[in-house]
């Protein structure tokens, strides 16, 4: 349950890792790098006959004195091999700077280059004398270099994680940094979500508590003095057996009566009913009040009923099944705490009134998230353990991953529990999986809504996988409810609807629901491909059209272009693209044409069928759905031939018309 009122109480512990002097300095906001990313003509490099010195040396042969490149990180991709520099002038980085090569893995030959330095004139505006400081970064403020001390700073007792850049001066950029031998057991888990497998709403007996309104929870009395402001001594209650304190509080007062009732006004329940929190107020008439008592995680028979039993590898150590593994380990660092998951026996079975059942359901999921991944071919894209707590965040209805290290997972518990719902378990996975195959390029609008896009693609794809049950409902169990609307991966958005005065996730559906295209065309498994190998190829400040447009490269690595026409129309219909492919390119001799899909696909209006045909006298149009039923079929005797949108629900749908002469074959998406 989502608990907005102030007395509501949970501790925390704080962990002051500043000196005073620092705190008290002036923060400048967070910085994100001004540049965008770059490309540089590829030549004729292989990944055998090019060298750190040999970029150096082009760069300077541009202008660019005293850069130099360090390797920071090498990841090899389903197709490339993805090498990434670390920019310095002298022995100072510059912030946000990189240089990412990509090769292809079977020819060796460079594809891409990557770069994101400022122009040259405000490269050579820099002025920095030699330095033992190795912690000194320069970054670009209206385009004036400034030279800057970085520092990490983390404090997990109220989850902070971020990088500040500290200026001669004293005053401070900062920058979240947030995004979010093994035996098999048995797990009772949520697969993906109940709303999914039961295909219900959320409400009744599908939501997160059981509400009861009851008698009036009596306080204490309160003499009502006429002052302007009434003040409550504390008082101790005694609730299902359980003891808690109900502090001091004030009231402004409105009230005629002279004698008052303090009363709660809600009470906050454990489902095991140890008092979570409370409110208050005062009242003139005890017997007409009612205090509304929310149980929380109630587990409702139609939830237990929605739990699967599924087989999970875990660790086995001194006689209990440990939630961890050589990739995850369920821990905690972030309030509330609760207890270390195990079991004595290999059969975890807890319900969701069992603080342990978030724990499983999230370990779970990763696992099984991980192993799918794996079986796509990147073997080698996660290279840390990945700490995991599935009760965070100090309770908030908010996730995030935090590339720390080693990084973190946190899930919150506000309103539904989030590690209840695989979709956010997966979406936060993405953040990390996106910093695993390009870390440190999360930087830039426009870059960050790619990597909210991402998650909520995998988490789309993932539901699919379980249920047809609206998989486009991204976080189906904890959102789309009275505590938050959630998201879609079926935007009807275009790259004309890119707003940076929108928020990330506002532009993150326009990336999520370009792929759900591309998904619903080739498939999971080829879409899932590429929409992981292209986030190899990220850069900080991108723009999502120049990420779109990577699509092209990673068909061509992983599958020889075979997708092209496909990833072309479905970039054409988000308006990142104009026209329309034929076959395996642009075919303007093509016996038949396919017309207005863009329009058709957003039911703005019909889809059109030229026949170029010389001789073309008669033929047959057939449409199908994709299990094969039969849509229209229709004798056609011109060369024109229109199809209404408002005659299909969504879906992909596919093609045939014979002529005289030939058969022709297309696929069109319909969003609306």
């Amino acid at each position: 349950m989502k608990i907005k009122s102030a007395k509501y109480k949970i501790a925390t512990l704080l962990i002051i890792l500043l000196c005073s002097s620092l705190a008290q300095a002036q923060n400048l906001g967070s910085y994100v790098y001004p540049y965008p990313s770059f490309k540089l003509p590829s030549g004729q490099w292989n990944i055998s006959s090019f060298s750190k010195e040999k970029i150096e040396q082009e760069f300077n042969r541009l202008g660019y004195n005293n850069i130099s490149l360090e390797l920071i990180y090498t990841k090899e991709s389903l197709g490339t091999s993805n090498l990434s520099y670390q920019v310095s002038y002298k022995n100072a980085l510059i912030h946000f700077g990189l240089v990412k090569l990509h090769f292809d893995l079977s020819t060796g030959k460079l594809l891409l280059f990557q770069a994101n330095l400022p122009p040259l004139d405000d490269w050579m505006k820099i002025h920095l004398e030699a330095s033992e400081d190795y912690h000194l970064e320069i970054l670009f403020e209206n385009k004036i270099p400034l030279i800057a001390r970085k520092i990490n700073l983390i404090e997990e007792a109220r989850d902070y994680y971020a990088t500040r850049l500290i200026l001669n001066s004293g005053a401070y950029y900062e920058n979240d940094m947030k995004f979010h031998k093994d035996s098999t057991a048995y797990v009772k888990v949520f697969l993906p979500d109940p709303l999914s497998s039961s295909e219900k709403n959320y409400g009744g007996a599908y939501q997160d508590a059981y509400t009861k309104d009851t008698s009036a929870i009596f306080v204490q009395n309160v003499p009502n003095n006429g002052n302007p402001v009434l003040n409550t001594p504390s008082a101790q209650l005694t609730i299902y057996g359980q003891s808690f304190n109900v502090s001091a509080e004030s009231y402004g007062n409105t009230f005629s009566q002279p004698n008052l009732f303090q009363v709660l006004e809600n009470l906050y329940l454990s489902s095991q009913l140890v008092v979570l929190g409370y409110t208050s107020i005062l009242v003139e008439d005890l017997n007409s009040f009612s205090t509304q008592i929310i149980i929380e995680d109630y587990n409702y028979p139609e939830l237990e009923a929605e739990q699967s039993w599924q087989s999970m590898d875990l660790s086995y150590e001194s006689g209990e099944f440990l939630l961890q593994s050589p990739y995850f380990i369920l821990s905690e660092f972030s309030p509330p705490f609760t207890n270390q998951t195990s079991s004595l026996n290999d059969s975890l079975g807890f319900n969701r009134s069992q603080v342990e059942f978030e724990d499983v359901n999230a370990f779970f999921h990763l696992d099984n998230f991980r192993k799918y991944w794996q079986s796509l071919g990147f073997t080698q894209l996660d290279d840390e353990v990945i700490l995991v707590d599935a009760h965070g965040n100090s309770g908030a209805d908010n996730s995030f991953f935090t590339p720390t290290s080693p990084p973190r997972l946190v899930f919150g518990q506000g309103g539904v529990d989030d590690a209840e719902d695989a979709d956010v378990v997966v979406h936060e996975y993405g953040h990390a999986l996106s910093n695993f195959a390009s870390p440190g390029t999360n930087s830039g609008d426009e870059r960050r809504a790619i990597d909210e896009g991402f998650g909520d693609y995998l988490a789309s794809s993932y539901s699919a996988k379980y249920s047809s049950y609206f998989p486009e409902n991204v976080f189906s169990w904890d959102g789309h409810n009275e505590f938050w609307s959630g998201r879609t991966s079926n935007s009807t958005k275009t790259k004309e609807d890119i707003n940076l005065n929108e928020n990330i996730y506002y532009n993150g559906e326009i990336w999520s629901s370009t792929l759900m295209d591309l998904h619903a065309l080739i498939g999971a498994e080829a879409c899932d491909k590429l929409a992981i190998e292209v986030m190899y190829y990220n850069m900080p400040n991108q723009s999502i059209a120049e990420i779109a447009n990577n699509l092209f490269l990673a068909d061509s690595v992983l599958f020889n272009g075979d997708n092209y026409c496909d990833i072309f129309n479905v970039l054409s219909n988000r308006k990142f693209v104009d026209g329309y492919c034929y076959g395996n390119g642009f075919n303007e001799d093509a016996g038949a044409l396919l017309l207005n899909s863009s329009s058709f696909s957003l039911e703005q209006g019909a889809f059109s069928l030229l026949v170029t045909e010389e001789d073309f006298s008669e033929g047959e149009l057939r449409i199908f759905d994709m299990n094969g039923a039969i849509i229209i079929q229709s004798k056609i005797n011109n060369r024109n031939i229109e199809v209404d949108a408002s005659k299909f629900s969504p879906g992909v749908y596919f093609i045939e018309l014979q002529t005289n002469l030939e058969r022709y074959r297309f696929k069109v998406l319909k969003n609306l």
